[in-house]
């Protein structure tokens, strides 16, 4: 696992601005930034994902533990010329395919026998407003100086999580990911090119790399760039993975 911050308070409050100004929320900029950073580390014309919604509905739901998430598929085309046009499309995608999360993709497949289950290709991408109340309560009193431990059972060890958490303070990233090294090499790469977009968002500098078209692999395809590379939050030292 790896945590870094994407924005301080100023920066985040400066992205939503941007997010707003286009059209979108703050949600949406997630989507539009992850889609920003596959494109300049692959060339991709397209970003590709999968977003868990809670899906409670009822007081029974409200009142019972556990997970109830379903999953929209999240498509957002990189050909745009600017953050707005990007994010605009992003944030459409999302609110047009809430829907789909009400879905469930094994019942679909047991009834439509022809379906097959694809191959894994897109990441897990959550998004956690911890701003909001009551759980920015919870968040702003004890997250600060919190250390904590991931134990993994091992499996679905291919699995990547991209997770971006909003506290009032600061915007976050966490990433799981396969402890070896060269999961670990490409992750870091990531996260500093998915820094740096989000910086230049805030920044109200442009958004947009050089286009590439090569369609290489996330280890091969970076170019080392001067801005800011990414920090490890201090709040959360303490990770091990299984």
């Amino acid at each position: 696992m790896m945590g870094v911050r994407l924005l301080d308070e100023r920066q985040t409050l400066a992205f939503e601005s941007a997010c707003l100004s286009a059209g979108a929320r703050f949600c949406g900029g997630v989507l539009a930034m992850s889609a920003v950073a596959e494109h300049e580390l692959t060339g991709t014309d397209e970003f590709h994902a999968i977003v868990p919604i809670d899906i409670r509905r009822t007081q029974t739901d409200f009142m019972t533990t556990g997970w109830f998430t379903g999953f929209v598929p999240i498509t957002v085309p990189t050909t745009g010329s600017s953050f707005g046009e990007i994010v605009k499309a992003a944030q459409e995608c999302f609110d047009s395919g809430r829907e789909l999360a009400e879905v469930p993709l094994d019942r679909v497949l047991e009834l439509v026998p022809w379906l097959r289950k694809g191959q894994w290709g897109a990441p897990l991408l959550f998004y956690l407003d911890a701003g909001i109340p009551p759980l920015s309560a919870l968040a702003n009193c004890h997250v600060e100086g919190l250390h904590a431990r991931l134990c993994h059972d091992g499996g679905m060890m291919g699995q990547i999580d991209i997770r971006v958490n909003r506290f009032e303070k600061e915007t976050q990233l966490t990433v799981l990911f396969p402890n070896n090294p060269i999961a670990r090499e490409s992750v870091t790469r990531y996260a500093e090119t998915l820094k740096a977009a989000y910086v230049r968002v805030a920044e109200g500098r442009e958004v947009m790399p050089a286009r590439r078209h090569n369609g290489s692999q996330l280890h091969l395809a970076y170019s080392r760039r001067a801005y800011e590379p990414a920090t490890a939050v201090p709040p959360l030292t303490t990770w091990r993975t299984g």
